[in-house]
Protein backbone atom coordinates (compact mmCIF):
# COMPACT_ATOMS: atom_id res chain seq x y z
CA UNK A 1 0.00 0.00 0.00
CA UNK A 2 1.09 3.61 -0.52
CA UNK A 3 1.31 6.38 2.09
CA UNK A 4 -1.44 8.92 1.44
CA UNK A 5 0.85 11.68 2.66
CA UNK A 6 4.03 11.24 0.64
CA UNK A 7 3.15 8.35 -1.72
CA UNK A 8 5.98 5.96 -0.62
CA UNK A 9 5.28 2.20 -0.84
CA UNK A 10 4.67 0.80 2.64
CA UNK A 11 4.72 -2.65 4.12
CA UNK A 12 1.26 -3.46 5.49
CA UNK A 13 2.91 -4.94 8.57
CA UNK A 14 5.26 -1.99 9.10
CA UNK A 15 5.14 -0.99 12.80
CA UNK A 16 8.44 0.88 13.14
CA UNK A 17 8.20 4.59 13.48
CA UNK A 18 11.08 6.97 13.40
CA UNK A 19 11.60 8.04 17.02
CA UNK A 20 12.30 11.64 16.16
CA UNK A 21 9.08 11.88 14.17
CA UNK A 22 7.24 10.15 16.98
CA UNK A 23 8.48 12.76 19.45
CA UNK A 24 7.26 15.54 17.16
CA UNK A 25 3.89 14.05 16.40
CA UNK A 26 3.39 12.75 19.96
CA UNK A 27 -0.12 11.60 20.70
CA UNK A 28 -1.42 11.91 17.16
CA UNK A 29 1.14 9.35 16.01
CA UNK A 30 0.40 7.18 18.97
CA UNK A 31 -3.27 7.16 17.96
CA UNK A 32 -2.25 6.43 14.40
CA UNK A 33 -0.20 3.42 15.51
CA UNK A 34 -3.30 1.94 17.10
CA UNK A 35 -5.12 2.36 13.80
CA UNK A 36 -2.54 0.50 11.73
CA UNK A 37 0.81 2.33 11.82
CA UNK A 38 2.33 5.39 10.25
CA UNK A 39 4.72 6.20 7.44
CA UNK A 40 8.34 6.27 8.72
CA UNK A 41 9.21 8.88 6.12
CA UNK A 42 6.58 11.56 6.59
CA UNK A 43 4.92 10.46 9.84
CA UNK A 44 1.35 10.37 8.53
CA UNK A 45 -1.10 7.60 9.26
CA UNK A 46 -1.42 5.03 6.52
CA UNK A 47 -5.19 5.11 6.98
CA UNK A 48 -5.77 8.88 7.16
CA UNK A 49 -5.97 10.59 3.77
CA UNK A 50 -3.78 13.61 3.40
CA UNK A 51 -3.39 16.00 0.54
CA UNK A 52 -0.96 18.80 -0.04
CA UNK A 53 -3.91 20.81 -1.32
CA UNK A 54 -5.11 21.38 2.25
CA UNK A 55 -2.36 23.77 3.32
CA UNK A 56 -2.70 25.55 -0.03
CA UNK A 57 -6.46 26.02 0.43
CA UNK A 58 -5.95 27.03 4.03
CA UNK A 59 -3.39 29.59 2.98
CA UNK A 60 -5.74 30.97 0.33
CA UNK A 61 -8.50 31.24 2.94
CA UNK A 62 -6.24 33.12 5.32
CA UNK A 63 -5.16 35.41 2.52
CA UNK A 64 -8.78 36.11 1.57
CA UNK A 65 -9.65 36.91 5.17
CA UNK A 66 -6.66 39.24 5.44
CA UNK A 67 -7.67 41.03 2.23
CA UNK A 68 -11.30 41.34 3.38
CA UNK A 69 -10.25 42.62 6.78
CA UNK A 70 -7.90 45.10 5.16
CA UNK A 71 -10.62 46.32 2.82
CA UNK A 72 -13.03 46.65 5.76
CA UNK A 73 -10.49 48.68 7.70
CA UNK A 74 -9.88 50.92 4.70
CA UNK A 75 -13.63 51.49 4.19
CA UNK A 76 -14.13 52.14 7.90
CA UNK A 77 -11.29 54.65 7.96
CA UNK A 78 -12.63 56.36 4.85
CA UNK A 79 -16.10 56.57 6.40
CA UNK A 80 -14.71 57.95 9.65
CA UNK A 81 -12.58 60.44 7.73
CA UNK A 82 -15.59 61.66 5.73
CA UNK A 83 -17.67 62.01 8.91
CA UNK A 84 -15.02 63.98 10.77
CA UNK A 85 -14.30 66.20 7.77
CA UNK A 86 -18.01 66.99 7.49
CA UNK A 87 -18.18 67.62 11.24
CA UNK A 88 -15.12 69.87 11.06
CA UNK A 89 -16.74 71.85 8.24
CA UNK A 90 -19.85 72.31 10.37
CA UNK A 91 -17.78 73.55 13.30
CA UNK A 92 -16.02 76.07 11.06
CA UNK A 93 -19.45 77.33 10.02
CA UNK A 94 -20.42 77.62 13.68
CA UNK A 95 -17.29 79.57 14.61
CA UNK A 96 -17.87 81.97 11.71
CA UNK A 97 -21.39 82.78 12.96
CA UNK A 98 -21.49 85.69 15.44
CA UNK A 99 -24.63 84.42 17.16
CA UNK A 100 -23.04 81.03 17.81
CA UNK A 101 -19.85 82.60 19.12
CA UNK A 102 -21.88 84.90 21.35
CA UNK A 103 -23.82 81.94 22.66
CA UNK A 104 -21.04 79.34 23.01
CA UNK A 105 -17.71 81.14 22.76
CA UNK A 106 -14.57 79.88 20.99
CA UNK A 107 -12.89 77.49 20.34
CA UNK A 108 -15.53 74.82 19.63
CA UNK A 109 -14.36 71.19 19.65
CA UNK A 110 -15.98 67.81 19.01
CA UNK A 111 -16.95 65.73 22.04
CA UNK A 112 -17.17 61.92 21.93
CA UNK A 113 -20.41 60.58 20.47
CA UNK A 114 -20.35 61.76 16.86
CA UNK A 115 -23.27 59.93 15.16
CA UNK A 116 -24.72 59.77 11.68
CA UNK A 117 -23.24 59.17 8.27
CA UNK A 118 -21.90 60.68 5.07
CA UNK A 119 -22.93 58.98 1.82
CA UNK A 120 -21.75 59.41 -1.75
CA UNK A 121 -23.43 58.12 -4.92
CA UNK A 122 -21.95 57.27 -8.32
CA UNK A 123 -22.43 60.83 -9.60
CA UNK A 124 -20.24 62.24 -6.82
CA UNK A 125 -23.16 63.76 -4.93
CA UNK A 126 -22.59 63.57 -1.17
CA UNK A 127 -25.13 63.78 1.66
CA UNK A 128 -24.46 64.24 5.35
CA UNK A 129 -26.74 63.66 8.32
CA UNK A 130 -24.84 64.09 11.55
CA UNK A 131 -25.41 64.63 15.25
CA UNK A 132 -22.29 66.32 16.61
CA UNK A 133 -21.72 66.79 20.35
CA UNK A 134 -19.46 69.82 20.90
CA UNK A 135 -17.69 71.53 23.76
CA UNK A 136 -17.17 75.29 24.03
CA UNK A 137 -16.05 77.78 26.73
CA UNK A 138 -19.68 78.56 27.72
CA UNK A 139 -20.87 74.94 27.89
CA UNK A 140 -21.70 71.83 25.92
CA UNK A 141 -24.03 71.78 22.92
CA UNK A 142 -25.38 69.34 20.35
CA UNK A 143 -25.44 70.13 16.63
CA UNK A 144 -27.80 68.50 14.09
CA UNK A 145 -26.90 68.98 10.43
CA UNK A 146 -28.35 67.68 7.17
CA UNK A 147 -26.78 68.78 3.90
CA UNK A 148 -25.39 67.87 0.52
CA UNK A 149 -22.72 68.90 -1.93
CA UNK A 150 -21.25 68.06 -5.33
CA UNK A 151 -17.63 69.16 -5.31
CA UNK A 152 -18.34 72.54 -3.73
CA UNK A 153 -19.13 73.61 -0.15
CA UNK A 154 -21.80 71.85 1.91
CA UNK A 155 -25.33 73.19 1.39
CA UNK A 156 -27.26 72.64 4.60
CA UNK A 157 -31.01 72.13 4.83
CA UNK A 158 -30.89 71.61 8.61
CA UNK A 159 -28.34 73.26 10.86
CA UNK A 160 -29.47 73.42 14.48
CA UNK A 161 -27.45 73.93 17.63
CA UNK A 162 -28.99 72.91 20.96
CA UNK A 163 -27.23 74.79 23.75
CA UNK A 164 -27.79 72.56 26.77
CA UNK A 165 -26.95 74.90 29.71
CA UNK A 166 -29.52 77.55 28.71
CA UNK A 167 -31.99 75.27 26.89
CA UNK A 168 -31.73 77.39 23.76
CA UNK A 169 -31.80 76.27 20.16
CA UNK A 170 -30.12 78.24 17.39
CA UNK A 171 -31.29 77.62 13.83
CA UNK A 172 -28.45 78.76 11.55
CA UNK A 173 -30.68 78.45 8.48
CA UNK A 174 -33.27 80.94 9.69
CA UNK A 175 -31.02 82.77 12.18
CA UNK A 176 -33.59 82.34 15.01
CA UNK A 177 -32.78 81.52 18.63
CA UNK A 178 -35.60 79.84 20.56
CA UNK A 179 -35.93 78.06 23.86
CA UNK A 180 -36.34 74.31 23.70
CA UNK A 181 -37.61 71.72 26.15
CA UNK A 182 -34.81 69.31 27.21
CA UNK A 183 -37.52 66.71 27.94
CA UNK A 184 -38.92 67.09 24.43
CA UNK A 185 -38.78 64.33 21.87
CA UNK A 186 -35.68 64.28 19.66
CA UNK A 187 -36.04 62.67 16.23
CA UNK A 188 -33.45 60.11 15.18
CA UNK A 189 -34.77 58.76 11.84
CA UNK A 190 -34.98 61.02 8.81
CA UNK A 191 -33.86 58.86 5.92
CA UNK A 192 -35.66 59.68 2.68
CA UNK A 193 -38.25 57.23 1.40
CA UNK A 194 -37.46 55.38 -1.86
CA UNK A 195 -39.28 56.68 -4.92
CA UNK A 196 -40.85 53.34 -5.87
CA UNK A 197 -41.77 50.34 -3.73
CA UNK A 198 -43.34 47.15 -5.01
CA UNK A 199 -46.60 46.13 -3.34
CA UNK A 200 -48.58 42.90 -3.26
CA UNK A 201 -52.20 42.10 -4.05
CA UNK A 202 -54.45 42.37 -1.01
CA UNK A 203 -55.64 39.13 0.56
CA UNK A 204 -59.37 38.79 1.34
CA UNK A 205 -60.40 39.85 4.87
CA UNK A 206 -60.68 37.17 7.53
CA UNK A 207 -63.29 38.80 9.80
CA UNK A 208 -65.36 41.97 10.10
CA UNK A 209 -63.47 43.50 13.05
CA UNK A 210 -66.33 43.08 15.52
CA UNK A 211 -66.14 40.98 18.67
CA UNK A 212 -68.63 39.47 21.15
CA UNK A 213 -69.35 41.70 24.12
CA UNK A 214 -71.87 42.78 26.73
CA UNK A 215 -72.62 46.48 26.34
CA UNK A 216 -74.73 49.10 28.03
CA UNK A 217 -75.62 52.67 27.14
CA UNK A 218 -74.80 54.50 30.38
CA UNK A 219 -77.95 56.60 30.03
CA UNK A 220 -79.88 53.76 31.67
CA UNK A 221 -80.74 51.05 29.11
CA UNK A 222 -80.41 47.41 30.14
CA UNK A 223 -77.17 45.55 29.36
CA UNK A 224 -77.22 43.48 26.17
CA UNK A 225 -75.24 40.58 24.76
CA UNK A 226 -74.14 41.38 21.23
CA UNK A 227 -71.16 42.64 19.24
CA UNK A 228 -68.90 45.63 19.70
CA UNK A 229 -66.57 47.22 17.15
CA UNK A 230 -63.01 48.45 17.38
CA UNK A 231 -62.93 52.28 17.48
CA UNK A 232 -61.87 52.72 13.86
CA UNK A 233 -64.42 55.41 13.01
CA UNK A 234 -65.60 58.23 15.28
CA UNK A 235 -68.86 60.01 14.62
CA UNK A 236 -71.13 61.16 17.44
CA UNK A 237 -70.69 61.33 21.22
CA UNK A 238 -70.81 58.08 23.22
CA UNK A 239 -71.45 57.14 26.86
CA UNK A 240 -71.03 53.42 27.04
CA UNK A 241 -69.83 50.45 29.12
CA UNK A 242 -68.49 47.28 27.48
CA UNK A 243 -67.08 43.89 28.50
CA UNK A 244 -64.90 42.40 25.77
CA UNK A 245 -65.66 38.68 26.09
CA UNK A 246 -62.47 37.74 24.22
CA UNK A 247 -60.28 38.86 27.10
CA UNK A 248 -62.69 39.67 29.92
CA UNK A 249 -61.75 43.37 29.95
CA UNK A 250 -63.96 46.26 31.00
CA UNK A 251 -64.07 49.29 28.70
CA UNK A 252 -65.56 52.72 29.45
CA UNK A 253 -66.14 55.21 26.62
CA UNK A 254 -67.37 58.73 27.47
CA UNK A 255 -67.33 61.81 25.22
CA UNK A 256 -66.56 65.05 27.05
CA UNK A 257 -66.38 67.56 24.15
CA UNK A 258 -67.47 67.40 20.52
CA UNK A 259 -66.65 69.39 17.36
CA UNK A 260 -69.05 69.06 14.43
CA UNK A 261 -67.29 70.28 11.31
CA UNK A 262 -66.10 68.71 8.07
CA UNK A 263 -64.71 66.15 10.49
CA UNK A 264 -66.84 64.97 13.39
CA UNK A 265 -64.46 65.20 16.33
CA UNK A 266 -65.65 63.51 19.52
CA UNK A 267 -63.12 63.95 22.32
CA UNK A 268 -63.83 60.62 23.99
CA UNK A 269 -62.09 59.19 27.05
CA UNK A 270 -61.60 55.45 26.83
CA UNK A 271 -60.60 53.34 29.83
CA UNK A 272 -59.48 49.71 29.26
CA UNK A 273 -58.91 47.43 32.25
CA UNK A 274 -56.53 45.09 30.37
CA UNK A 275 -54.55 47.72 28.49
CA UNK A 276 -51.72 45.49 27.27
CA UNK A 277 -50.74 46.37 23.72
CA UNK A 278 -48.31 49.21 24.65
CA UNK A 279 -45.33 48.72 26.96
CA UNK A 280 -46.21 52.04 28.61
CA UNK A 281 -49.92 52.33 29.44
CA UNK A 282 -49.56 55.73 31.10
CA UNK A 283 -51.57 57.83 28.68
CA UNK A 284 -53.13 61.28 28.38
CA UNK A 285 -55.58 60.48 31.21
CA UNK A 286 -53.22 58.56 33.47
CA UNK A 287 -52.95 54.80 33.59
CA UNK A 288 -55.09 52.81 31.14
CA UNK A 289 -57.16 55.77 29.85
CA UNK A 290 -56.58 57.40 26.49
CA UNK A 291 -58.35 59.23 23.63
CA UNK A 292 -58.65 58.67 19.83
CA UNK A 293 -56.00 61.22 18.85
CA UNK A 294 -53.14 59.52 20.71
CA UNK A 295 -53.19 56.29 18.71
CA UNK A 296 -49.75 55.30 17.39
CA UNK A 297 -47.84 52.78 15.25
CA UNK A 298 -45.94 49.99 17.01
CA UNK A 299 -44.31 46.84 15.67
CA UNK A 300 -41.07 45.04 14.95
CA UNK A 301 -37.89 46.85 13.98
CA UNK A 302 -34.51 45.79 12.68
CA UNK A 303 -35.96 44.05 10.72
CA UNK A 304 -39.23 45.92 10.13
CA UNK A 305 -41.52 42.98 9.37
CA UNK A 306 -44.90 44.18 10.64
CA UNK A 307 -46.63 47.19 12.16
CA UNK A 308 -49.55 47.63 14.57
CA UNK A 309 -51.60 50.76 15.00
CA UNK A 310 -52.44 50.76 18.69
CA UNK A 311 -55.92 52.17 19.31
CA UNK A 312 -57.12 54.00 22.41
CA UNK A 313 -58.85 50.95 23.92
CA UNK A 314 -55.93 48.47 23.57
CA UNK A 315 -57.34 47.04 20.38
CA UNK A 316 -55.03 47.29 17.39
CA UNK A 317 -54.94 47.06 13.60
CA UNK A 318 -52.31 44.70 12.19
CA UNK A 319 -50.27 45.60 9.07
CA UNK A 320 -48.03 43.03 7.41
CA UNK A 321 -44.98 44.06 5.40
CA UNK A 322 -45.56 43.79 1.65
CA UNK A 323 -42.36 45.42 0.38
CA UNK A 324 -38.90 43.99 -0.12
CA UNK A 325 -36.13 44.82 2.31
CA UNK A 326 -35.85 44.94 6.09
CA UNK A 327 -35.38 48.64 6.90
CA UNK A 328 -37.82 51.38 7.82
CA UNK A 329 -37.25 53.67 4.82
CA UNK A 330 -38.24 51.01 2.29
CA UNK A 331 -41.05 49.58 4.44
CA UNK A 332 -44.61 49.32 3.15
CA UNK A 333 -47.24 47.69 5.38
CA UNK A 334 -50.79 46.74 4.47
CA UNK A 335 -53.86 45.70 6.48
CA UNK A 336 -55.99 42.90 5.06
CA UNK A 337 -57.24 41.04 8.15
CA UNK A 338 -60.56 42.87 8.63
CA UNK A 339 -63.26 44.21 6.31
CA UNK A 340 -63.30 47.54 8.19
CA UNK A 341 -62.36 50.91 6.69
CA UNK A 342 -58.74 49.83 7.25
CA UNK A 343 -59.01 47.06 4.66
CA UNK A 344 -56.29 47.64 2.04
CA UNK A 345 -54.97 50.62 4.01
CA UNK A 346 -51.22 51.04 3.48
CA UNK A 347 -48.62 52.57 5.79
CA UNK A 348 -45.25 53.66 4.45
CA UNK A 349 -42.30 55.81 5.46
CA UNK A 350 -42.54 59.36 4.08
CA UNK A 351 -39.05 60.61 4.98
CA UNK A 352 -40.11 62.17 8.28
CA UNK A 353 -42.59 59.67 9.67
CA UNK A 354 -45.35 57.33 8.55
CA UNK A 355 -48.26 57.98 6.20
CA UNK A 356 -51.27 55.74 6.75
CA UNK A 357 -53.37 55.92 3.58
CA UNK A 358 -56.84 54.40 3.27
CA UNK A 359 -58.46 52.96 0.14
CA UNK A 360 -60.70 56.05 -0.17
CA UNK A 361 -57.67 58.37 -0.27
CA UNK A 362 -57.91 59.71 3.29
CA UNK A 363 -54.69 59.79 5.32
CA UNK A 364 -53.29 59.88 8.84
CA UNK A 365 -49.77 61.25 9.32
CA UNK A 366 -47.66 59.86 12.18
CA UNK A 367 -44.26 61.35 13.11
CA UNK A 368 -40.95 59.55 13.45
CA UNK A 369 -41.13 57.78 16.84
CA UNK A 370 -38.22 55.35 17.18
CA UNK A 371 -37.37 56.66 20.65
CA UNK A 372 -40.97 57.22 21.80
CA UNK A 373 -41.64 56.57 25.49
CA UNK A 374 -45.44 56.62 25.21
CA UNK A 375 -48.17 56.50 22.57
CA UNK A 376 -48.49 60.30 22.46
CA UNK A 377 -44.93 60.61 21.10
CA UNK A 378 -45.90 58.50 18.10
CA UNK A 379 -49.42 59.89 17.69
CA UNK A 380 -50.76 61.70 14.59
CA UNK A 381 -49.95 65.28 13.69
CA UNK A 382 -52.77 65.57 11.16
CA UNK A 383 -55.62 63.69 9.49
CA UNK A 384 -56.80 64.29 5.92
CA UNK A 385 -60.13 63.28 4.42
CA UNK A 386 -60.52 62.05 0.83
CA UNK A 387 -60.92 65.66 -0.37
CA UNK A 388 -57.65 66.72 1.26
CA UNK A 389 -59.20 68.75 4.11
CA UNK A 390 -57.06 68.66 7.24
CA UNK A 391 -57.72 68.07 10.91
CA UNK A 392 -54.61 69.51 12.56
CA UNK A 393 -53.29 67.93 15.77
CA UNK A 394 -50.81 70.44 17.16
CA UNK A 395 -48.26 69.04 19.64
CA UNK A 396 -45.56 70.53 21.86
CA UNK A 397 -41.93 69.45 22.18
CA UNK A 398 -42.91 66.49 24.34
CA UNK A 399 -45.51 65.65 21.68
CA UNK A 400 -48.38 66.15 24.10
CA UNK A 401 -51.48 67.17 22.14
CA UNK A 402 -52.03 70.91 22.60
CA UNK A 403 -54.86 71.64 20.16
CA UNK A 404 -57.26 69.94 17.77
CA UNK A 405 -58.04 72.36 14.93
CA UNK A 406 -60.82 71.65 12.39
CA UNK A 407 -60.84 72.91 8.77
CA UNK A 408 -63.25 75.77 9.64
CA UNK A 409 -61.32 76.97 12.68
CA UNK A 410 -63.12 75.12 15.48
CA UNK A 411 -60.81 73.88 18.19
CA UNK A 412 -60.26 72.00 21.43
CA UNK A 413 -57.26 73.04 23.56
CA UNK A 414 -55.62 71.18 26.44
CA UNK A 415 -53.73 71.81 29.66
CA UNK A 416 -51.42 69.26 31.30
CA UNK A 417 -49.75 68.51 34.61
CA UNK A 418 -46.06 67.63 35.04
CA UNK A 419 -46.76 63.99 34.16
CA UNK A 420 -48.29 64.87 30.77
CA UNK A 421 -51.83 64.13 31.98
CA UNK A 422 -54.67 66.32 30.76
CA UNK A 423 -56.10 68.48 33.53
CA UNK A 424 -58.43 70.63 31.44
CA UNK A 425 -59.91 70.75 27.94
CA UNK A 426 -61.73 73.75 26.39
CA UNK A 427 -63.43 74.21 23.03
CA UNK A 428 -64.14 77.35 21.01
CA UNK A 429 -67.83 77.28 22.03
CA UNK A 430 -66.98 77.79 25.70
CA UNK A 431 -67.46 74.20 26.83
CA UNK A 432 -64.87 72.70 29.15
CA UNK A 433 -63.90 69.57 31.06
CA UNK A 434 -61.73 69.23 34.18
CA UNK A 435 -59.83 66.11 35.24
CA UNK A 436 -58.46 64.98 38.63
CA UNK A 437 -56.22 61.98 39.37
CA UNK A 438 -55.79 59.89 42.50
CA UNK A 439 -52.48 59.09 44.22
CA UNK A 440 -52.06 55.96 42.09
CA UNK A 441 -52.20 57.98 38.88
CA UNK A 442 -55.70 56.88 37.87
CA UNK A 443 -58.34 59.30 36.61
CA UNK A 444 -60.72 59.68 39.55
CA UNK A 445 -62.99 62.66 38.78
CA UNK A 446 -64.33 64.39 35.67
CA UNK A 447 -66.40 67.59 35.76
CA UNK A 448 -68.00 69.06 32.64
CA UNK A 449 -69.35 72.55 32.03
CA UNK A 450 -72.72 70.91 31.27
CA UNK A 451 -72.97 69.86 34.92
CA UNK A 452 -72.34 66.19 34.23
CA UNK A 453 -69.74 64.48 36.39
CA UNK A 454 -68.00 61.13 36.53
CA UNK A 455 -66.36 59.58 39.59
CA UNK A 456 -64.29 56.41 39.35
CA UNK A 457 -62.96 53.92 41.90
CA UNK A 458 -60.27 51.29 41.34
CA UNK A 459 -58.60 48.23 42.79
CA UNK A 460 -55.07 48.86 41.60
CA UNK A 461 -55.72 49.63 37.89
CA UNK A 462 -59.03 47.80 37.61
CA UNK A 463 -62.04 50.13 37.56
CA UNK A 464 -64.49 48.81 40.14
CA UNK A 465 -67.14 51.56 40.30
CA UNK A 466 -68.55 54.36 38.15
CA UNK A 467 -70.76 57.05 39.73
CA UNK A 468 -72.46 60.13 38.33
CA UNK A 469 -72.83 63.65 39.76
CA UNK A 470 -75.64 62.55 42.09
CA UNK A 471 -73.61 59.72 43.60
CA UNK A 472 -75.62 57.08 41.76
CA UNK A 473 -73.61 53.92 41.02
CA UNK A 474 -73.87 53.27 37.29
CA UNK A 475 -71.87 50.03 37.38
CA UNK A 476 -70.00 47.97 39.96
CA UNK A 477 -67.38 45.54 38.63
CA UNK A 478 -65.80 42.45 40.20
CA UNK A 479 -62.67 40.86 38.76
CA UNK A 480 -60.93 37.52 39.06
CA UNK A 481 -57.41 37.28 37.67
CA UNK A 482 -57.95 40.64 35.89
CA UNK A 483 -61.11 39.44 34.12
CA UNK A 484 -64.60 40.77 34.83
CA UNK A 485 -66.69 38.05 36.48
CA UNK A 486 -69.67 40.09 37.69
CA UNK A 487 -71.31 43.48 37.11
CA UNK A 488 -74.07 45.12 39.14
CA UNK A 489 -76.19 47.80 37.47
CA UNK A 490 -78.98 50.06 38.78
CA UNK A 491 -82.37 48.50 39.54
CA UNK A 492 -80.76 45.26 40.65
CA UNK A 493 -79.62 44.06 37.21
CA UNK A 494 -76.66 41.63 37.46
CA UNK A 495 -74.41 40.20 34.74
CA UNK A 496 -72.09 37.28 35.46
CA UNK A 497 -69.33 35.75 33.34
CA UNK A 498 -67.77 32.27 33.44
CA UNK A 499 -64.67 31.63 31.31
CA UNK A 500 -63.68 28.23 29.92
CA UNK A 501 -60.00 28.01 29.08
CA UNK A 502 -57.71 25.90 26.96
CA UNK A 503 -54.31 25.19 28.58
CA UNK A 504 -51.86 28.11 28.34
CA UNK A 505 -54.20 30.16 26.14
CA UNK A 506 -54.39 33.95 26.08
CA UNK A 507 -58.13 33.90 25.41
CA UNK A 508 -60.96 31.58 26.52
CA UNK A 509 -62.51 28.84 24.42
CA UNK A 510 -65.94 30.21 25.37
CA UNK A 511 -67.66 32.43 27.92
CA UNK A 512 -70.86 31.66 29.77
CA UNK A 513 -72.90 34.89 30.09
CA UNK A 514 -75.87 35.25 32.39
CA UNK A 515 -77.87 38.52 32.38
CA UNK A 516 -80.27 39.33 35.21
CA UNK A 517 -80.87 35.74 36.29
CA UNK A 518 -81.69 34.42 32.82
CA UNK A 519 -80.34 31.30 31.22
CA UNK A 520 -76.59 31.15 30.72
CA UNK A 521 -75.60 31.75 27.10
CA UNK A 522 -72.36 30.27 25.82
CA UNK A 523 -70.34 32.55 23.55
CA UNK A 524 -67.34 31.40 21.49
CA UNK A 525 -64.74 34.05 20.77
CA UNK A 526 -62.04 32.45 18.59
CA UNK A 527 -63.40 33.91 15.34
CA UNK A 528 -62.77 37.44 16.61
CA UNK A 529 -59.21 36.88 17.87
CA UNK A 530 -56.59 38.65 15.72
CA UNK A 531 -54.06 36.35 14.10
CA UNK A 532 -51.30 38.23 15.89
CA UNK A 533 -52.74 37.19 19.28
CA UNK A 534 -53.34 33.64 18.06
CA UNK A 535 -49.68 33.44 17.03
CA UNK A 536 -48.58 34.49 20.52
CA UNK A 537 -50.26 31.35 21.89
CA UNK A 538 -48.09 29.18 19.67
CA UNK A 539 -44.75 30.69 20.61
Amino acid sequence: MNCQGCGVTLDPNQEQVNSAVDRILETSLADAKKKGGVCPLCGHSKQVPYTHRKPVLFGLLIAALVVAAGAGIVLYRQRQTLRYRAAADAILRMESNPEVVKLLGKPITIRPGLAGDVKQDKTGWMETKLTIPVRAPNGDAVMHVVGGRSGGPWLYTIFEVLFEPQHEKLDLISGRIVEYDPAGYQEVHFEAAPAEIATADAAPPRWDGEFPCVFLDASGAAPQLGHCAMPLEHSGPVNRFEVDLRYGGFTLRQTDLFLNDVFQVPFTRTYASNDWISLNNLHAFGWNTNHPYDIAPLGSRNPYTFQLIALEDSNFVYFDRISKGTGYADAVFQHTETSTRYYKAVTRWNGNGWTNKFADGSEVHFPESYNAKNLAQGAPTEMLNAQGQRLVLQRDGKRDLQEILSPHGHWIKFQYDQQSRITRADDDAGNWAKYVYNLDGMLSDVTLSSGREGHYSYQKREMTRVMDESGKVLVQNWYDNSMVVRQDFPNGVICSYRYRWAPHARYPLSVGVRINGGAEQEVRVAGAIPEYVQALDHK
